[in-house]
């Protein structure tokens, strides 16, 4: 944890140490740092951390990162009349903490009387000593202007992440808006030994293939033409030729069970349609992973098929830009 060690003459360290360390090697540390002729006896918050139980650990004393502790020396001695004069000099000159780096030194006040006897921190009694009071009046509002600027950092540090999201969301946003895509997955038929790329449509209520593709795959005598109809939204209302049920398709090494609606393809936008809608993305539990172009089966943590590349989509298996899959 870091440390502020500051003396009421104004030198100031600060410490990177160990909470585990005892009291008296940080007390040593501070005195090499500041270059004080004897170890210091601190001040936290109004108490004295007692020099006799300099084998505790920090920890025990209640220490925490950020903390300002007092230096007193024993023997230094000037007028408190010098002191707050001293003190009021410094507080004129109107210096702000961005100016201030860790080891610089500021004047406030260039010594302080330690009475022959200071309450220890477990007595908890405030110390007395006139130039005692003004040191912890001085280390109160220097507790105020780090906590102040700790919180300063903090924030802006969030700030700065959340900036970085929304830029990069605005980022990922603007490239599927400018490069168009096709969202492809492959589907291997295994009834056929043969793959097509199946569009992934979220705006599609049913999954379909066109009459002229279930044909080549061999598929339409298999056709259920109880449910024959018509379909809406695809060229403007569709035949429904029947349903194709329970169609083996594998997703890289997993094979489902999958429905199509057969539409008669010379009412369509593309001979050749194959479409994987809300019905069979709903029934094996599809997600769409846009930022990855990825295909969750089973769930968000489910097995991942990646989208095909438009140089991978047979170019008789395309739709023009405005007949292209609607992810919502």
């Amino acid at each position: 944890m870091r440390l502020v060690v500051k003396t009421v003459g104004g030198k100031e360290a600060l410490l990177e140490v160990d909470p585990d360390l005892p009291l008296d090697v940080v007390r040593t540390q501070a005195a090499s740092l500041l270059e004080l002729d004897a170890d210091p006896v601190f001040v936290l918050r109004g108490r004295v951390l007692p020099p006799e139980e300099g084998d505790r650990p920090l920890r025990e004393f209640g220490l925490q990162d950020g903390n300002l502790l007092v230096a007193l020396i024993k023997g230094a001695h000037h007028s408190r009349e010098e002191s707050e004069a001293q003190a009021f000099s410094e507080q004129g000159e109107n210096r702000t903490e961005a100016g201030r780096t860790p080891g610089s030194v500021d004047h406030v006040l260039t010594a302080v009387t330690l009475p022959s006897s200071l309450p220890s921190s477990s007595a908890r009694h405030d110390v007395v000593d006139a130039d005692a009071e003004f040191a912890l009046q001085l280390q109160a509002d220097e507790d105020e202007r780090v906590a102040r600027r700790f919180q300063e950092e903090v924030d802006g540090e969030i700030a700065m992440e959340e900036q970085a999201k929304h830029s990069l969301g605005e980022a990922r946003v603007a490239e599927i808006k400018a490069v168009p895509r096709l969202c492809h997955v492959r589907g291997d038929i295994a009834a056929c030994g043969t793959w097509i790329p199946l569009m992934v449509d979220t705006g599609a209520q049913m999954s379909v293939l066109s009459s002229n593709l279930a044909g080549r795959l061999g598929l339409l005598d298999k056709v259920d033409r109880t449910s024959a109809g018509v379909a809406g939204g695809i060229g403007g209302g569709s035949r429904v030729l029947g349903k194709l049920r329970n169609v083996g398709v594998r997703f890289g090494e997993l094979e489902l069970a999958v429905d199509f609606a057969v539409l008669d393809g010379s009412q369509l936008p593309s001979p050749n349609l194959a479409i994987l809608g809300l019905d069979q993305l709903a029934v094996h539990h599809m997600v769409v992973d846009l930022n990855t172009r990825t295909l969750l089966i089973g769930g968000v943590d489910g097995y991942p098929v990646k989208m095909l590349e438009d140089n991978e989509v047979p170019e008789e298996m395309r739709l023009d830009a405005a007949q292209r899959c609607t992810l919502q």
